[in-house]
C-alpha cells in the first residue's frame, strides 16, 4: 500500500508538470490563432479592394480607347472637311463629292435612264431653324439617302458606292420610286393648327423628286410641331382636341407623343444644334473642333486617373505581400506549438494500475457476459417459433395456391361451357329464323295457287249459274232489291272472314308448327337458367376463393416487409384494403431496436409517444430507399414474375444499408426467375458468386476528341 501511495504521488507530480506545459502551448496556440484570423481578415479584404481597383482600372482602360477611338475619328473628319472647305456637301460626309463625281460621269455615258437625286438633305431647308433638329430626327438616315427612277438605276448606284470609302458611315438608303414632275398635293391630308403648324409647313424643299420621296415615306403632312410637353399633353390626350390628321406630334425636346385614342409619349433626348439642315461646312469644323476639344480633356482626365490607379494597385499588391508573409510565418509557429503539443501528448505518463478497479470490471463484464447469454438463448427460442410459423404458413401458402389453380381450371371450363351455350342458342334462333322463313314463304306460295283456283272456280260456277236453273223457285214476299242487298252483305262479311283468319287449313298447320316451336324454346331457355345458376354459384365461389387468396398474399407482404425492415432496425406495417384496391406503407424508426418483427411488438400510438420515434418523412434517402427495397421483396414472395428489374435502389443508400439490401435480394432470388440489377455505383464482386456483372463503358465526350 505505501508502495501504491508513493507511486501515486509521483504521478500526480509529474502530471501537474505536465499539464502546466500543455495549458502555456495551448495558450500560446488560442493567442496565434487569433492573430491568424485577424491577419486572414486583413488580407482577405485587401485582396477584395485590389479585385475592384483591377476592374475600375480595365473599365478605364476600355473608356480611354473609346475615347482614343473617338479623337481620332474626329481629327480624320476635320482633315478631310478642312481639305473640301469649297464643297458645303461634305457636311453630310467626306464620301458625298467623290460619289457625285461618279454618278455624273455615269450619267454622260449613258448608265443611268435618269439622273440619281441626293443626298436629300442637301434639297431641304427649313424655315424655322429651330425646328432643325426636329426636322433632322423625323428623316433619321434618309437625310444622306439618294433617289432612283427604277431597279436598274438601283443597281448601277449601289455598284457605284461599293467603290467609295465610307469611313466610319455606313453605305446610304437608295429609296425607289417614279420620278414625277410635280409635288404631290396632301392638302387634304394635312395636319392643320391656329397655333401649331406641320412639319411640312416649315420645309423648303427645292427638289420636286425629294419632296415626293419625304411625303410618300415619311408622312410629314401628318407631324405637328408643338413647343412645349405641356401643351402637347393637352391638346393630345383628349381626343375631341386633337387636331384632324393628325397622326404624330413633335416637342422641341424631341419628345414624341401619339394622339389620343391610342395616346403614348416617347421622352426625347433634349433639344441639341441640327448637324446636317442649313449647316456650313465651318460650323461643321467649329462643332467637330468642339468635341474634340471636349475629348482630349476627358482623355487626359482619364489618363490621370488610370495613373492613380496603378499607383494604389501597387501599394496594394505591396501590403498584400506583407500580409502573406505575416500568414506564413503564423502558420509555421502555429505547426511548431502543434508538433509541441503531440510531443507533450506522448511524453503523458500513464496512471498507475487500480486493482480494485479492473476486478470490478471483470465482474461487471460477467454479469453482462451473462445477461446477453441468457437474451441470445431467448432469441434463439423466439426463432425457432416463427421459423416453424413461416413453415406453417408457406404450406397453407402452397395449399390455396393449389386451390387456386383448380378454382382457374373449373372457371376456364365454365367459360367454355358458357361460351359453347350463348354459339348454340344464337345458331338455333338464326336457323329456327330461316325455317320459319322459308315455311311463310311455301305457304304464301300455297296460298296463292289456292286463291287461283278458288277464283276459277268461282268463275266457272258464276257463269253456271248463269246457264243453268239452280233448283225450284222460292217464294218469299222480299222485293228483289232487298234480296240483292242482303246477298251483297253477306258477301263483304264473308269476304271480311277470309281476308281476317285466312284459310282454315292454313290456320290449322301454323298452330302446329308454333306450338312445336314454342316447346323448343321452353326446353332450351330452361337448360340456359340451369346452366346461368351453375356459373353464378361458379363464380361466387371463385371470388370467395380469391378474397381468401388476397388476405393470404396480404398476411405475406406483411410478414416479409416487417422481416427485412428489422435487418435495419426499422419497424413498419401496410395496411392493404382488398375492396377499396388501396395500400398504405408506415415506416418508424423507434428509439428501441428490435430484432424481429414480431416479438416484442410496438404499437403506432407507442411510438409517437417515444421520444426517440423518427416517421418515413423524418428519415434519410438511404433509409427510404432500404424500406422501399424490403416492400418490392416482400412483394417478391407474394407475387409470380419471369423477370424482375430494379434501377438505381442503391443511389441514396449508405454502405452498409446497400450491403443489406443486396443480400436480401440475392437470398430472395429464385431459380426459375431472371433477376437484373441496374445500378451507377461500384460493387463489391468477390462477395457475389452467383451473380453476373456486366460494367457499361465509360462516357466520352466527343467534343474532347475534336
Amino acid at each position: 500500500m505505501l508502495n501504491t501511495h508513493r507511486a501515486k504521488s509521483r504521478w500526480a507530480a509529474v502530471r501537474a508538470e505536465w499539464q502546466r506545459k500543455m495549458n502555456i502551448v495551448e495558450d500560446e496556440i488560442k493567442e496565434l490563432m487569433q492573430n491568424l484570423k485577424t491577419e486572414n481578415t486583413h488580407f482577405d479584404n485587401l485582396q477584395h479592394t485590389l479585385d475592384l481597383r483591377k476592374s475600375e482600372k480595365t473599365h478605364l482602360d476600355l473608356e480611354e480607347k473609346a475615347l482614343s477611338k473617338q479623337l481620332n475619328g474626329f481629327e480624320r473628319e476635320l482633315k478631310g472637311l478642312q481639305g473640301q472647305k469649297g464643297s458645303h456637301l461634305t457636311v453630310y460626309g467626306q464620301w458625298v463629292p467623290q460619289l457625285l463625281e461618279k454618278i455624273l460621269h455615269a450619267h454622260s455615258n449613258g448608265l443611268f435612264i435618269k439622273k440619281p437625286v441626293g443626298p436629300m438633305g442637301a434639297f431641304i431647308k427649313v424655315r424655322d431653324t429651330k425646328w432643325a433638329h426636329v426636322a433632322e430626327r423625323v428623316l433619321g438616315k434618309r437625310i444622306t439617302s439618294f433617289c432612283v427612277d427604277n431597279q436598274k438605276d438601283e443597281k448601277v448606284l449601289r455598284e457605284l458606292m461599293k467603290s467609295i470609302t465610307f469611313d466610319q458611315q455606313s453605305m446610304p438608303i437608295v429609296s425607289v420610286s417614279k420620278f414625277r414632275d410635280k409635288v404631290l398635293d396632301v392638302s387634304r391630308f394635312e395636319t392643320s393648327s391656329s397655333k401649331y403648324p406641320s412639319l411640312w409647313s416649315i420645309l423648303d424643299i427645292s427638289d420636286t423628286v425629294v419632296a415626293n420621296t419625304v411625303i410618300d415615306q415619311m408622312q410629314v403632312e401628318s407631324i405637328l410641331l408643338i413647343p412645349t410637353a405641356q401643351e402637347a399633353g393637352r391638346l393630345l390626350k383628349d381626343r375631341s382636341k386633337v387636331p384632324r390628321n393628325c397622326k404624330c406630334a413633335y416637342t422641341l425636346n424631341l419628345d414624341q407623343y401619339y394622339p389620343d385614342p391610342n395616346y403614348r409619349v416617347y421622352s426625347g433626348r433634349g433639344s441639341h444644334r441640327a448637324r446636317f439642315l442649313q449647316v456650313s461646312v465651318e460650323d461643321k469644323i467649329k462643332d467637330i473642333m468642339k468635341n474634340k476639344e471636349e475629348c482630349k480633356e476627358r482623355l487626359l482626365l482619364l489618363t490621370r486617373e488610370i495613373k492613380d490607379s496603378l499607383v494604389e494597385i501597387k501599394s496594394l499588391q505591396e501590403k498584400i505581400g506583407v500580409s502573406n508573409k505575416k500568414t506564413q510565418a503564423y502558420k509555421r509557429k502555429l505547426e511548431t506549438l502543434r508538433m509541441k503539443v503531440a510531443d507533450l501528448q506522448n511524453e503523458e505518463a500513464p496512471a498507475p494500475p487500480d486493482v480494485a478497479q479492473l476486478e470490478e470490471d471483470v465482474r461487471q463484464q460477467e454479469i453482462n457476459m451473462e445477461n446477453v447469454k441468457a437474451k441470445m438463448e431467448e432469441i434463439r427460442k423466439s426463432s425457432l417459433e416463427k421459423k416453424q410459423e413461416f413453415t406453417n404458413f408457406s404450406g397453407a401458402l402452397l395449399e390455396f395456391r393449389q386451390k387456386e389453380k383448380h378454382a382457374y381450371k373449373e372457371v376456364e371450363k365454365c367459360k367454355r361451357a358458357l361460351e359453347e351455350a350463348c354459339a348454340n342458342a344464337a345458331r338455333l334462333e338464326i336457323q329456327t329464323c330461316k325455317k320459319k322463313d322459308k315455311d311463310l314463304k311455301m305457304n304464301k306460295k300455297h296460298l296463292e295457287k289456292l286463291l287461283t283456283n278458288a277464283t276459277e272456280t268461282l268463275e266457272k260456277a258464276m257463269k253456271s249459274a248463269d246457264a243453268f236453273n239452280l233448283g225450284a223457285r222460292i217464294e218469299t214476299k222480299k222485293s228483289v232489291k232487298e234480296l240483292e242487298r242482303q246477298y251483297t252483305s253477306l258477301q263483304a262479311r264473308l269476304d271480311k272472314e277470309r281476308a281476317t283468319s285466312g284459310d282454315p287449313i292454313t290456320i290449322a298447320e301454323r298452330y302446329v308448327a308454333t306450338k312445336q316451336r314454342y316447346k323448343q324454346v321452353s326446353e332450351d331457355l330452361n337448360k340456359h337458367i340451369s346452366l346461368m345458376k351453375k356459373l353464378q354459384e361458379s363464380l361466387q365461389m371463385r371470388e370467395a376463393n380469391c378474397m381468401r387468396l388476397h388476405k393470404w398474399l396480404a398476411v405475406i407482404v406483411k410478414y416479409f416487409f416487417k422481416e427485412h425492415l428489422s435487418v435495419r432496425k426499422l419497424d413498419g406495417s401496410i395496411s392493404i384494403n382488398i375492396q377499396e384496391q388501396t395500400l398504405n406503407i408506415h415506416v418508424e424508426k423507434p428509439n428501441v431496436c428490435h430484432t424481429s418483427p414480431v416479438k416484442n411488438q410496438v404499437t403506432p400510438k407507442q411510438l409517437k409517444k417515444s421520444k426517440g420515434h423518427q416517421d418515413l418523412v423524418m428519415m434519410s434517402g438511404g433509409e427510404r430507399s432500404f424500406a422501399t427495397v424490403a416492400f418490392i421483396i416482400a412483394l417478391w414472395h407474394a407475387i409470380v414474375s419471369p423477370v424482375r428489374i430494379l434501377d438505381e435502389f442503391d443511389v441514396f443508400m449508405d454502405v452498409i444499408a446497400r450491403n443489406h439490401a443486396m443480400k436480401m435480394m440475392i437470398s430472395a432470388a429464385k431459380q426459375d426467375t431472371q433477376y437484373i440489377f441496374l445500378t451507377p455505383l461500384n460493387l463489391d464482386t468477390s462477395k457475389l458468386r452467383n451473380c453476373q456483372f456486366f460494367r457499361m463503358p465509360d462516357h466520352t465526350d466527343q467534343s474532347q476528341d475534336g
